[in-house]
Order: C-alpha cells, then sequence, then structure tokens
C-alpha cells in the first residue's frame, strides 16, 4: 500500500496544490506501531520528500466508529508520534483543535491568499 500511495503522489509530483489524507508519514506509524519497525525505503522517501504542508488533527473531539478506524484509546500516542517525526524531520505542520468551525478558522486564518 505505501508503494501505491508513493507511486500515485509521484504521478501528481507537477500539481502545485494537491492533498492527501495518507502519505508515508501514516506508513511510518502505522508499521512502528503494528511491527514494531519501519521500512527503511519509507523513511528514505519521507525524509527527502519535497516541500508539503501537513495540517495534523487534534485528538480533541469524540472517537467515532468506522470500518477504516481502530485505536480509540490511542489516539494521543498515535497524535505525538505525528508530531515525534513531523519534528525530527523537519517538516511544517499546523495543528487543528477544536470543532468543525474553529478547524477551518484555524486554517482561514493561516492560510488565506
Amino acid at each position: 500500500m505505501a508503494r501505491g500511495q508513493l507511486s500515485i503522489e509521484c504521478q501528481y509530483h507537477h500539481e502545485s496544490k494537491i492533498v492527501c489524507d495518507t502519505d508515508l508519514l501514516t506508513y511510518m506509524i502505522w508499521f512502528e506501531v503494528k511491527y514494531g519497525s519501519i521500512p527503511d525505503w519509507i523513511v528514505k522517501w519521507f525524509m527527502h520528500s519535497d516541500h508539503r504542508y501537513y495540517f495534523l488533527c487534534a485528538p480533541d473531539v469524540p472517537w467515532e466508529y468506522d470500518p477504516q478506524r481502530e485505536n480509540p484509546d490511542d489516539r494521543a500516542f498515535l497524535f505525538e508520534r505525528y508530531i515525534h517525526y513531523l519534528e525530527s524531520f523537519s517538516k511544517d505542520y499546523l495543528i487543528l483543535s477544536g470543532g468543525l468551525s474553529k478547524r477551518q478558522e484555524i486554517l482561514v486564518n493561516n492560510f488565506t491568499t
């Protein structure tokens, strides 16, 4: 799946504005959590990935069941793993917190053109 994600991203690398809700960072964290280690190729690609800006959603809203979701009790831990890797690899990010309108307000206040 990580290779497929990377392949799709490479196809669209020329686009000036593309939004992904998953990238190699997500796979890094899930490999770490599920299998205890991260494949070297994923770390290398993430480390050298082009300039991206990450919107990191804080786990401050109630968890809702979804067949694609798991770890309702590990949300804070996973959030901290994202922060750890974003900061370790000097990636730009913005934390979105609060309800939907508050998160939208944060985006508008930080990214108006």
